[in-house]
């Protein structure tokens, strides 16, 4: 069997959650709900963006928030900041809706015509947070200091399955459009979101391990890592126990441009 390369594990206090779907013109388009604890008496919410269409920002009853952009900086996107509908004390929580979409050139997402893929007749996405491009996946506070948990739903296209850097929580059988779930409950830094959509098939390698890749990779990539379940037990008499739930590998097609990436779960 010839080895296979390494390839990479495959996007706020209380955490965000998350409604997106993908599109032919190469954006994703969701709503990001936020729920945000404030550390200081503020009227006031601040947001990375990095060349998000944002089309509406809402409470959590529907109504509307004015909000504006900061001056845009080539290292560090545009700051958006949102008027609160009533001041907040320091401990208080505040939940947004914010509707948006990505830009076709996202730092985050990258696309791939059939013609990169292993099997050349699918569509590919992932997408590539760190360090500080998560601002590019969806409205956020991108900073490694700020970690929390995380939903999702992920509306994929038909004929293909959407993974995330989470634990999936409804996998859905059949055609057309499907809408993927997941849930992460161990707070983390918005670098570590990850999206990843294409023709994907999984083959189990243990109790809680798995490899996922294209149909023309997977039984080679199966193979390749069919101690993972053995690494991660030695892991843990070392350490601690694993907390993510599961260690699932996910080899991305031979175009992927980078070695690899420590994202949760996937």
């Amino acid at each position: 069997m010839p080895r296979r390369p390494p390839a990479p594990h495959l996007p706020q206090p209380d955490g965000p959650r998350g409604v997106s779907s993908l599109s032919a013109d190469k954006t994703l388009t969701g709503v990001a709900t936020l729920t945000l604890r404030a550390c200081a008496p503020t009227s006031t919410c601040s947001l990375d963006t990095r060349d998000l269409a944002i089309t509406a920002v809402a409470d959590a009853s529907g109504a509307a928030l004015a909000h504006s952009f900061g001056t845009s900086t080539e290292a560090l996107g545009t700051a958006l900041t949102v008027e609160l509908a009533a001041p907040l004390a320091a401990g208080e929580s505040v939940t947004l809706k914010i509707s948006y979409a990505t830009s076709p050139e996202s730092m985050a997402v990258q696309w791939l015509p059939p013609s990169q893929t292993a099997g050349g007749t699918h569509p590919y996405m992932f997408t590539q947070c760190q360090a500080i491009h998560a601002r590019a996946l969806l409205p956020c506070q991108d900073s490694p200091g700020v970690k929390s948990p995380y939903t999702a739903a992920l509306t994929v296209p038909d004929g293909l399955v959407g993974l995330m850097s989470a634990i999936c929580t409804d996998f859905p059988e059949g055609g057309g459009s499907r809408v993927f779930k997941f849930e992460q409950t161990v707070p983390m830094p918005s670098y570590l979101i990850a999206i990843a959509a294409g023709n994907l098939e999984k083959r189990d390698v243990g109790p809680r391990t798995a490899v996922w890749s294209e149909p023309e990779m997977v039984e080679a990539g199966a193979y390749e890592f069919a101690e993972t379940e053995s690494f991660v037990a030695l892991g843990e008499q070392i350490m601690t126990p694993y907390e993510w739930g599961r260690y699932d590998v996910l080899l991305l097609p031979p175009s992927f441009p980078y070695g690899g990436m420590e994202n949760p779960c996937e």
